[in-house]
């Protein structure tokens, strides 16, 4: 764990039409801990996301995302 700020700081990989995870997450976030969210693609914002869209969610790329949550040294990504 970085000892620089706070307890732990925590990533999270956020689908990105998603827009209750942020403030759910900071309900839940414990004491000294500080979040940071990536948002991912990988299905049609337009629909309601069926089984083969969130199939999409799973395969999507998350290269881009995790590198964005690296750059704040989480100690662990959701």
């Amino acid at each position: 764990m970085t000892n620089s700020r706070g307890r732990a700081r925590i990533g999270v990989l956020v689908p990105f039409t998603n827009t209750n995870l942020e403030p759910d997450m900071a309900l839940l976030r414990p004491d000294g801990a500080s979040l940071h969210f990536a948002r991912l693609g990988g299905y049609d914002q337009d629909e309601i996301p069926d089984a083969d869209q969130m199939h999409g969610l799973g395969a999507a790329d998350l290269d881009e995302p995790l590198r964005l949550l690296q750059g704040v040294r989480p100690d662990v990504i959701l």
